[in-house]
């Protein structure tokens, strides 16, 4: 067995074990001695998913492996991924790399199940009738993925197809009890009965169980380990009783990718935006702020949301300083006085822009703020 292969073996064990300083350590003299070996850079950016801690990282190791392999399937898998995430290039990059890992193997049903779940990124890259038509072409490439069916009868319980939803839901609580996830099961059970009965579901949160996610055995995850799309391990005892989290996000077994339910992202989207009102008692941006650190990982709509709010009052308060100085140096001619008179009224503007981007958004409506929602979306989010 050569060194190299020992030493990628020692790195594996190392990100298997949780010891991921080790296990980069080992990587970063790896690469020093192989720096275009497309195994190494592919295991090295699974490593820094599984932490789930510096993403940005993760999608760059990536990117120089597909630099190498452009055509690797699985390097194009985990891209999309991590653009879907709103790290790298971003959602509509997501969308590219799922489109291109199709066009290498049309069978590839975490590629249609990536496209799918992409509808619910903040810019859309994707409508839900293309939604519609990747889960459904998923489940009928591999009939057994009950991921599959689920995000589909999500997606047809958002179009308003109720019958057609109730098909397949039925059809994913099967598979899932088959495979032991009764749990799981029993969730689908509840969102059928309210069906049944014409209410509401609350929760229409997507999942992604590719095997992909499942690198290291559930057995050695540490609790709160984060593995995919916005989600956060949570202990039993907070879950409701359809399998969702008291926040609105699905419970994630460690296996599977999870968003947040519509209707929780929509609300913490809204309490981002009006967030601009602790300004009032001087604390502004810091409510924007929590909401993004809360849920940066765990939903690409609210961080986009949450992230516009922070950079536009944080541009506020810039502009209103600066202004108020102004005003300050100006008072030694007339024209000083009456700048300080309307500081008021500037004040209020982005009290009463950001109450208004609240109810648009609550609306369903992903409103933009002008030049900020460029500079969120153009992959920057990073820099907060």
């Amino acid at each position: 067995m050569s060194e190299r292969t020992v030493r990628l073996e020692q790195a594996r064990q190392a990100s298997l074990r949780g010891e991921f300083p080790t296990a980069y350590a080992l990587y970063d003299a790896l690469l020093e001695a192989y720096p275009d070996d497309p195994e190494v850079l592919h295991d090295y950016g699974r490593a820094k998913y599984v932490e789930y801690v510096d993403l940005e990282q993760a999608a760059q190791l990536f990117e120089r492996a597909r630099a190498v392999e452009p055509k690797s399937v699985e390097t194009l898998l985990w891209l999309g991924d991590l653009y879907a995430l709103g790290y790298g290039r971003g959602y509509d990059a997501a969308a590219e790399m799922y489109r291109q890992a199709l066009q290498q193997n049309d069978r590839e049903v975490d590629a249609y199940i990536g496209l799918g779940m992409l509808h619910r990124a903040p810019t859309k890259p994707i409508t839900l009738n293309e939604a519609i038509v990747a889960f459904r072409t998923a489940t009928q490439t591999d009939p057994d993925r009950a991921d599959a069916h689920l995000n589909l009868g999500m997606a047809l319980i958002e179009a308003g197809e109720l019958h057609a939803a109730q098909e397949e839901l039925l059809i994913a609580q099967q598979l899932l009890a088959t495979e032991g996830e009764h749990r799981q099961a029993r969730g689908i059970q509840t969102m059928l009965d309210r069906l049944s009965r014409g209410e509401p579901i609350k929760s229409l949160a997507y999942s992604n169980r590719s095997s992909r996610y499942r690198w290291q055995p559930s057995a050695e995850l540490e609790e709160g380990q984060n593995l995919g799309w916005a989600q956060e391990s949570t202990p039993e005892d907070s879950s409701t009783e359809d399998g969702s989290t008291e926040d609105g996000s699905t419970e994630n077994n460690g296996n599977s990718m999870v968003t947040m339910s519509a209707q929780a992202e929509r609300t913490w989207s809204v309490v981002a935006h009006l967030s601009v009102l602790v300004g009032l008692i001087g604390l502004a941006p810091l409510g924007a702020l929590i909401v993004w650190l809360r849920y940066k990982n765990r939903s690409p709509r609210v961080r986009f949301h949450a992230a516009q709010a922070l950079w536009y009052q944080i541009a506020w308060i810039v502009i209103i300083i600066a202004y108020s100085i102004a005003s300050l140096v100006l008072t030694i001619v007339f024209i000083g006085f009456l700048m300080f008179l309307l500081l008021p009224l500037i004040v209020l503007v982005p009290l009463v822009h950001g109450c208004y981007a609240a109810y648009k958004v609550s609306q369903g409506i992903d409103y933009c703020y002008p030049f900020i929602a460029d500079r969120v979306d153009s992959g920057r989010r990073r820099t907060i």
